[in-house]
């Protein structure tokens, strides 16, 4: 660099080039090297060459004072570095964080037993902006079906899948417009269950009580935390458990409840069958509306955890036990309970264009 400008003054002088540093080392920021080394393009520090010696000439040619001019050149330095900074860091953040750095607004749904509520919350701040509560139209079902069809007796308490759909549409939309804010502001939403709330579904997630073959079945339908009628199983699933030595036991104080999973599914193996062979998945209501929005089959750690007898480390209980539980049932695990297993709090995936269209959410949103 020194031999280029003699070369161009025909003189050398010990202070020709003070300040040609800064030039140099903004010019590089600006094309998008990083100060910390391992990033940046020549090409890119090309174009910062350019930005600087326009911007350089043309202060000189509005004749902007000398000691002005290292002081712009400073400040566009700072911005530059600010930016690159900024931008390594949303490189290396995790989902949550980015969603805490860009996003504005979150949205949460609790489906309880007699209606959801949805709740849209400031990231920034944890504010409550708005809320809506919708009731379920069928409510709890414990005497007949939709179609007028009686339960029989026993602690039967079933919903109607559809209530849930409907309250997702209405709940998203009023919070979005009573807290008078735009669908690309949220930059999550989170859905909670009481579990053990199950249902059966076809491989494409379609409740199987929407089908007219099914829609007198009570097995069909979801089975809500309080559902007892499958009591015997459970008492049967103990007892196998007890006779092998099953250590799961010991994690759930040596009692399995009927409200939970497998005691669920059991009954519909000997109650209904046809309707069990057709079972593409018996799924968490909680996973299910995440399919509902992203598509993807998923099974939070949470439910799995404390209603369906899994753990990290040994997962469900072995093909023998269900053998012995239950012949027929060995492989209700692989054919019955797909989809990835996923941590509580995670993204299960984002929102499809379908979503969007139900729930006024924009297509992408994170859902957990």
């Amino acid at each position: 660099a020194g031999l280029v400008l003699l070369s161009r003054t025909n003189s050398g002088q010990p202070s020709a080039g003070i300040g040609y540093e800064m030039d140099a080392i903004t010019a590089v920021v600006l094309g998008g090297v990083s100060l910390s080394g391992g990033q940046g393009r020549v090409s890119q520090v090309m174009i910062g060459v350019l930005i600087m010696g326009v911007l350089s000439t043309g202060m000189i040619m509005l004749g902007i004072n000398d000691y002005v001019q290292q002081l712009i050149k400073g400040l566009v330095l700072i911005a530059a570095v600010t930016f690159s900074e900024f931008s390594a860091r949303m490189r290396n953040v995790t989902s949550a964080e980015r969603v805490i750095i860009m996003g504005k607004y979150t949205i949460g749904i609790d489906f309880g037993t007699l209606s959801a509520r949805c709740v849209l919350v400031n990231v920034a701040d944890g504010k409550e902006i708005a809320v809506s509560v919708c009731g379920y139209r069928h409510g709890v079902m414990d005497e007949k079906l939709p179609s007028g069809k009686a339960l029989p007796p026993g602690g039967f308490a079933l919903q109607e899948p559809q209530d849930y759909v409907e309250a997702l549409q209405t709940t998203i939309r009023e919070v979005i417009e009573k807290g008078r804010i735009r669908p690309e502001e949220i930059c999550a939403a989170g859905v909670d269950f009481t579990s053990c709330t199950m249902l059966p579904v076809k491989e494409d997630g379609t409740p199987l009580c929407g089908t007219e073959r099914y829609r007198d079945e009570p097995n069909a339908y979801v089975k809500l935390w309080k559902h007892h009628s499958a009591q015997k199983y459970a008492d049967r699933i103990n007892e196998v458990a007890k006779q092998r030595g099953e250590d799961f036991l010991k994690r759930y104080g040596g009692k399995i409840s009927s409200e939970w999973m497998f005691p669920k599914i059991m009954e519909t193996f000997c109650d209904a069958p046809e309707l069990y062979g057709e079972t593409g998945s018996f799924m968490e209501a909680a996973d299910w509306i995440v399919m509902l929005l992203t598509g993807r089959m998923t099974r939070n750690t949470s439910s799995l955890g404390f209603k369906a007898i899994w753990n990290p480390r040994d997962g469900y209980p072995p093909e023998d036990f269900f053998k012995e539980l239950m012949p027929g049932m060995e492989h209700v695990v692989s054919e019955k309970l797909k989809g990835e297993i996923i941590t509580i709090g995670s993204c299960a995936g984002r929102g499809t264009r379908e979503a969007a269209a139900l729930t006024g959410l924009q297509e992408g949103t994170i859902v957990a």
